[in-house]
């Protein structure tokens, strides 16, 4: 723009221009480069760091080393890392409990109620999260209440929720494709 606050009030820069040049400044002006410090990232430099992550990614798979670590995409202003899907928490019996009387049912099912073994407040049982592979992820007691609260009317999503595994394996639980040995009685 080349023009100096010297001039301000007077026929070379108005207040109305002022207020122009401040509410609608010129992209690759000082005013802009100072308001927005990542300026220099428009869409083209995003496409590029895009093409720039495919080529890394592209180069690390024909590497042929299996042990070699993923390349990180090239950081990008605005954009954070994504965090872990699972969380890595550790939920008790007693905390289970409460989350199933707070279900949009009024008090635990009829088919558990009477069976305290299935959900006992006073265990010190936890579920994990994070298992070696092999090792089920969910416990005889777990297993029982899962095929308890189906039969009482819970939909496997919620029940999937619930016990941090996917719907196929809780209807693999309640239709007795897995964990055949239990007898529910």
């Amino acid at each position: 723009m080349g023009r100096s606050l010297d001039f301000l009030g007077t026929a070379n820069l108005s207040w109305w221009d002022l207020k122009c040049y401040l509410k609608y400044p010129p992209p690759n002006g000082a005013y802009m480069r100072r308001k927005n410090p990542d300026h220099h990232w428009d869409l083209h430099a995003h496409l590029l760091a895009g093409i720039f992550d495919g080529i890394q990614g592209g180069n690390w798979q024909r590497g042929g080393n299996s042990k070699a670590k993923r390349p990180e995409p090239m950081p990008r202003p605005g954009v954070t890392a994504p965090e872990e899907s699972k969380p890595k928490t550790v939920l008790p019996v007693s905390e289970l409990r409460k989350r199933l009387k707070a279900d949009n049912r009024e008090q635990v099912p009829l088919a558990i109620a009477d069976r305290p073994e299935i959900l006992d407040a006073e265990s010190n049982e936890t579920f994990h999260d994070e298992l070696k592979p092999g090792t089920p992820k969910l416990t005889t007691q777990q297993v029982l209440a899962v095929r308890a609260l189906a039969s009482s009317g819970c939909t496997y999503a919620d029940l999937a929720a619930l016990f941090h595994v996917s719907r196929s394996t809780i209807g693999r639980i309640v239709t007795r494709k897995t964990w055949k040995h239990l007898d529910d009685n």
